[in-house]
């Protein structure tokens, strides 16, 4: 409590003084006085998304410094003591509580383990309460009946009583008509009605009194509709009983002199297909997101392993003697004239050099198009390769020979460590089939050994 209480006056007094430091408009109004808090602590110039998330960490701070507080002000309020030296039983049919104390005696300190009862009744008390149980049982038991002479529907037959001081059994003298639960079967039921004998054996501590109810169950009360639909279903019944020879059951047509229309009920199951679509819709959306997700990873990998290649080349056009155009626009085609041929794939690499080399064709400056070769291609690499052919645009090629082989030798190790990761990726791949195998291989050794122990 007292650090919960020093973290909540902690922040109310960092909120007060910096209550004049300004916040973004769009912010929400719960972040402000931690945006606040934030600047103030920090005193730096940071982006906003940084101060945005720190705001966020101190709101839970906070809230966390609050919520303890709390409870240690519940927990002192609540305290198990009571005038220094009493503890309260809770109450009669209370279960047995523990409680942890700490017992000073001179000047030692004793952790002590307390167990308390329940409170318990005097036996004369024990006896007011199940005579006032049993008197209340009358009334409660019969549920929605009138009385126990007219019961029609279901009993409320109780398990306890009293907050469970009380346990009660139940015993029917025929099960058929009534259960123990009260669940009552009166469908069959003459108009007369049936005599039932409830028993309840109420238990209390080592007091056991026996309760007894005569009970008189009489055929349900049907409204006309159900009246009309009850005996519809008895000549159904009767019907299908005396036609299960026929290839077809012939519903009635009339039901005391009055005709019988049959309509089939709607199923109403479109609303179950809109819901099953709506699920459906979002995890294609999903899917098709990860399946995106997919391609652009295999399109970066792509680019990565076809990286050494393309820069060697370039590299080794410029040793010919070639500037960066020709060199960039030789590779490039002839890309594209094995892509005619049918000589290769496509490569997402080469494809965005080919564009790269249509933008210069078409009078774009080669500086920016350099540059928005990088940009396209999203991946480190090419990024700094874009960066490298921009600058020495301006610088010349001197040296440009020589940073693209160390790019090339990089590249080329970094393409032997992928393979590797590849590699490894593929045997961890392999311990499920094996495992598989594994598993079929003890199926066809033990089952010869299994059935023959059988047998």
């Amino acid at each position: 409590m007292v650090l919960g209480g020093m973290i909540v006056a902690s922040f109310l007094c960092m909120i007060w003084l910096s209550a004049r430091i300004g916040v973004p408009q769009d912010l929400p109004f719960y972040l402000k006085p931690f945006y606040r808090v934030g600047r103030k602590v920090i005193g730096k110039e940071k982006r906003e998304f940084y101060y945005i998330k720190l705001s966020f960490m101190l709101l839970v701070l906070f809230a966390g410094g609050a919520a303890a507080l709390l409870n240690g002000l519940k927990e002192a309020w609540s305290s198990v003591l009571v005038e220094g030296h009493f503890i309260d039983r809770g109450g009669y049919g209370a279960g047995k509580k523990e409680y942890e104390l700490d017992s000073v005696i001179g000047k030692e300190k004793i952790p002590v383990s307390v167990q308390v009862s329940g409170q318990t009744r005097r036996e004369e008390e024990l006896q007011e309460l199940m005579t006032g149980a049993m008197t209340k049982l009358d009334m409660d038991i019969l549920g929605l009946n009138a009385s126990a002479e007219q019961v029609r529907t279901d009993l409320n037959l109780p398990y306890d009583m009293e907050e469970g001081e009380i346990q009660l059994e139940w015993h029917s003298s025929d099960y058929k008509i009534i259960e123990t639960s009260g669940r009552v079967h009166n469908e069959n039921i003459r108009e007369e009605g049936e005599e039932v004998l409830l028993q309840a054996e109420m238990i209390c501590r080592d007091q056991n009194l026996l309760y007894e109810k005569s009970i008189r169950v009489l055929p349900p009360c049907y409204s006309p509709e159900e009246e009309l639909a009850r005996k519809l279903e008895n000549r159904i019944r009767t019907l299908d009983e005396n036609s299960r020879e026929e290839d077809r059951l012939e519903l009635p047509v009339l039901l005391d002199g009055t005709a019988i229309q049959w309509r089939e009920r709607p199923k109403r199951n479109s609303w179950k297909i809109i819901l099953l679509s709506a699920a459906a819709a979002v995890l294609i959306f999903i899917g098709k997101e990860k399946d995106l997700q997919k391609l652009e990873e295999e399109r970066r990998k792509q680019m990565l392993m076809d990286y050494p290649e393309l820069v060697g080349k370039i590299t080794l056009l410029l040793g010919a003697g070639m500037n960066i155009r020709s060199a960039f626009g030789k590779v490039a085609v002839d890309y594209r004239e094995k892509k005619e041929r049918q000589a290769c794939g496509q490569r997402y690499a080469y494809e965005e050099l080919l564009l790269a080399y249509y933008e210069i064709q078409g009078g774009i400056p080669e500086q920016r198009a350099y540059q928005n070769f990088g940009k396209r291609c999203r991946v480190q690499r090419y990024m700094k390769f874009s960066s490298l052919l921009a600058q020495n645009m301006k610088k010349g090629n001197a040296g440009l020979e020589k940073i693209l082989e160390m790019e090339v030798q990089e590249s080329l190790e970094e393409r032997k460590a992928q393979a590797k990761k590849l590699g490894e990726e593929a045997g961890t791949r392999l311990l499920v089939p094996m495992f598989l195998m594994l598993v079929v291989v003890l199926i066809i050794v033990m089952a010869p050994a299994l059935i023959a122990f059988q047998f």
